[in-house]
């Protein structure tokens, strides 16, 4: 997310009285945006918002003292239980997002479930007498651990056996389960989920300092705040769930699949044709020219940054983009 919009308060959310859940999706729309949130869904007598797709299905609670929970395109599922869950008023925007507030308390939280499959669970701080660390509590399904990131991300993983069916979706054509265990244990590491790097942005848009901590299945979010920050603040864990195809391209990979496409070779052919792995493949193959377009972008760019490129491709046209360790 580029965090650059300066939060306005709601005309009637003075000083001294905290928001009721409208007016906290306001202030979290105003940081996030809400073009890539799911306005359509369905509820029931315990969810606000339950939103089925390819990718999965994602069922937000009425109540903060509930789980957030979602489940894989394969059945695996995981729940995220709220930070703050003593807020007993719950209401979903007309753009998708879903807060929960009450009374004078100093913070509120609000989730919104994203295009791509995934969740923003979002905290509100009022003012300097908020907390300024959150805890969420994953459960997570058998055999998950967490693990952080070199760029601050939080990677689910999870160890299988090399005889395990959930290996073949990872083989490249001709490649064989061995070739994932090099270390030759007969075990091979799984990325089943990742929570993004952390963002945090106070009310004039100016970027926090964030950072996660990891003990067991639980993640800890802090945000530094000074004297300078003006609230109210959001802060954002962003969650993926479900099993991902992870391709890397190193630098010169990158700089050779840019050099084609600025050749004139089309993007589907410099790019998807260079994917090992058959599934990741023929997903990029069935994607939209604008979509394939936006891909060479990714690629072009990067060259120029002197990046590698990482993109994950779930089992359909949804995929996300990295570019990481760049010279510039």
């Amino acid at each position: 997310m580029s965090a650059t919009a300066a939060i306005t308060l709601p005309a009637h959310a003075g000083p001294d009285v905290f928001w009721d859940p409208e007016d906290v999706a306001h202030i979290v729309e105003t940081a996030t945006g809400t073009s890539d949130v799911v306005s359509e869904s369905t509820s029931d007598t315990d969810s606000v918002s339950v939103i089925t797709s390819d990718t999965g299905t994602i069922d937000i609670p009425r109540s903060a003292s509930d789980s957030v929970t979602m489940t894989g395109p394969s059945g695996e599922k995981m729940g995220i239980d709220l930070p703050v869950d003593d807020l007993d008023s719950s209401g979903k925007s007309e753009s998708g997002t879903v807060a929960y507030a009450t009374g004078d308390a100093p913070v509120a939280t609000a989730v919104q479930a994203t295009t791509d499959g995934d969740i923003r669970t979002l905290m509100t701080l009022k003012d300097k007498t908020a907390p300024n660390q959150f805890s969420f509590a994953l459960d997570l399904p058998e055999g998950v651990e967490l693990s952080v990131g070199d760029s601050g991300e939080i990677l689910m993983t999870k160890d299988v056996t090399l005889d395990d069916a959930e290996v073949d979706s990872v083989l490249s054509d001709g490649e064989t389960a061995d070739a994932l265990d090099p270390d030759g244990d007969g075990l091979v590491t799984l990325v089943v989920g990742e929570i993004e790097p952390p963002w945090a942005q106070d009310a004039n848009g100016a970027s926090l300092p964030t950072s996660y901590e990891v003990s067991g299945s639980t993640v800890t979010q802090t945000i530094e705040t000074s004297d300078d920050t003006a609230y109210p603040v959001v802060a954002d864990p962003k969650v993926s769930f479900g099993w991902w195809i992870y391709v890397r391209w190193s630098k010169s990979e990158v700089k050779k699949v840019s050099s084609k496409i600025a050749g004139g070779v089309a993007v589907a052919s410099a790019v998807c044709n260079a994917i090992p792995n058959s599934t990741a493949k023929h997903i990029c193959l069935a994607l939209s020219g604008y979509t394939l377009a936006h891909l060479g972008a990714v690629f072009v760019h990067a060259a120029t940054h002197d990046c590698k490129v990482e993109v994950k491709w779930k089992y359909s046209p949804v995929y996300k983009t990295k570019q990481y360790d760049c010279d510039d």
